[in-house]
Parts: C-alpha cells; sequence; structure tokens
C-alpha cells in the first residue's frame, strides 16, 4: 500500500517542479534500464494505480509538524545524520514510524562514513553495542530504522520493528516493518498482508529487506559495502527505490529507537 506522508492516498502527484503529472506505466528509457543513466529526479519512477500513486517528496510541514518535528529531533543522541539533515529525518520517522517508536530516544548505532566501510562493524555496532560504543550506555534496541544513499543521490531504505539480530540466518521481523524512498521522491511502502513475511536479513554475508517478485526491496553485500541491489518486491509491493537494479552505495547509516538513560559524549 503506498501513502502520502499525511496519509491521504492519490492517483496522481505534484512533482517538485510544480508540475501534476500521471503515474509512470513502468517503461525507462534504455539508458536507465541498463544502469547507464538514473532516472530523472523529476519523472514519476513509481509504478501506478488507485492502490499505488506516486508520493511528492516536496512537502509543505503544518506548524503542528514543526513542532512535532523539533520534539523529534530533541531526542536524537549523539552524532547527526550525514544522509539527510535533523529537520529531514525528523520528517521522515515523524510521517513514516508508528508513534509509539517514535517517542523514544534514538541515536545514530552505525555510519559508514563516520565507523568505516564493513558490514561486521555495522552488525558489532548494532547488536552488541557494548563492545562498540564503549563510551555511551545504551539500553538495548527495540527497532531500527536504516538510511541507504547511493552514488546517483538515491535515499532511500527501510524500518523493521525488532532489533537487529546476527543469530538468525534467515528472515524476520513483523508486519510493522515497511520500506521507503525518501531522495528522489517520498514514498512509504507497507507490508502486503497477502504476500509473504521476508521483512528482513543480517547475515554475515549481506543485509536486506524483502523478497519474491523481482528480489530484495534492497540488498546490501560485500564486507566493504560497496554495492547493492534493489527491485520491484512482493513483500511491500514496491518499486525500484536505488537509482537502478545494481546500484553503488555511497553512505549507509542504521539508527536506533531506544530509552537511553545516560549519554557520556555526543
Amino acid at each position: 500500500m503506498y501513502s502520502r506522508a499525511g496519509g491521504d492516498e492519490v492517483d496522481e502527484v505534484e512533482m517538485m517542479d510544480g508540475r501534476e503529472v500521471p503515474l509512470f506505466d513502468g517503461k525507462e528509457s534504455e539508458d536507465a534500464e541498463f544502469g547507464l543513466l538514473p532516472p530523472s529526479f523529476s519523472s514519476p519512477r513509481f509504478r501506478g494505480g488507485s492502490e499505488s500513486p506516486l508520493i511528492d517528496s516536496a512537502l509543505s510541514p503544518t506548524s503542528d509538524t514543526n513542532v512535532m518535528n523539533s520534539q523529534l529531533q530533541s531526542r536524537r543522541q549523539g552524532t547527526p545524520s550525514s544522509i539527510l539533515s535533523d529537520k529531514d529525518l525528523a520528517l521522515l520517522i515523524n510521517s513514516f514510524v508508528p508513534i509509539e517508536e517514535s517517542m523514544r530516544s534514538w541515536a545514530l548505532r552505525y555510519s559508514l562514513k563516520r565507523d568505516g566501510a564493513s558490514l561486521t562493524t555495522l552488525l558489532t555496532a548494532c547488536s552488541h553495542p557494548s563492545q562498540f560504543h564503549v563510551t555511551q550506555h545504551l539500553s538495548p534496541a527495540v527497532s531500527l530504522l536504516v538510511l541507504i544513499e547511493d552514488s546517483w543521490g538515491y535515499v532511500f531504505g527501510g524500518f523493521v520493528a525488532t532489533p537487529l539480530n546476527t543469530d538468525e540466518v534467515s528472515y524476520y521481523g513483523s508486519g510493522e516493518s515497511f520500506v521507503f524512498s525518501f531522495t528522489p521522491s517520498m514514498a512509504k511502502f507497507s507490508w502486503d498482508e497477502g504476500s509473504n513475511d521476508f521483512f528482513f536479513v543480517s547475515t554475515q554475508s549481506h543485509i536486506g529487506m524483502g523478497g519474491g517478485g523481482g528480489g530484495f526491496a534492497w540488498e546490501l553485500m560485500e564486507e566493504e559495502l560497496e554495492s547493492g541491489t534493489s527491485g520491484e518486491c512482493g513483500t511491500f509491493r514496491s518499486p525500484l527505490l536505488a537509482s537502478s537494479e545494481f546500484f553503488s552505495c555511497l553512505n549507509v547509516e542504521v539508527w536506533t529507537f531506544e530509552e537511553i538513560e545516560e549519554t557520556l559524549y555526543a
């Protein structure tokens, strides 16, 4: 199911340049299809239908939204994001994350730019924080948000309503999980209950969300997190989220929602 950040469902959307455009019929240019060029930031990339509208990233928050975003930003612990501004990350969380989770304190457990390009480091920082964040007291995480930025500037990711678990060798998570696009357009893709339960997988070889249809909604591979895949996904009925099916990864962040009792450094 596709939903606008404000909750309304629409059949057409106003793109960033102010024009009303029809929903996309799924046909890309040949250059974009083979990864030579990304789809245009001003073109409607997501497939349409009355139940799957495009979402405009050029939202205009109300004064109430601005207050909520300000309150959310005050609960951020430690390092800010290097992918999104505090304002944009707060908008993403307030718009899409379940309210009971968004009311928690939140912290950046892993950042590729801050902590280095390493899947092992990502897994350790998120599953065993006491071994990694040795000078910061962190309570156990209850859920997580993954942000990915590819080499063409596309920003996307997913939310999982459970802590990262390196002991699992298969998918885990719950129906509260979802994937999203933030740039070039802002859209949330929730679990399709009639599909499958391929919510989230995190092993020593890869992490990813979704399955069925064209495969993963997104997947990060290799120890150095250099590349990933994205495609139409049956789990969330989501379209291609990255700039191309096989993308180069520029940055990755894992945010966790938790109760942090005391922060010894920022």
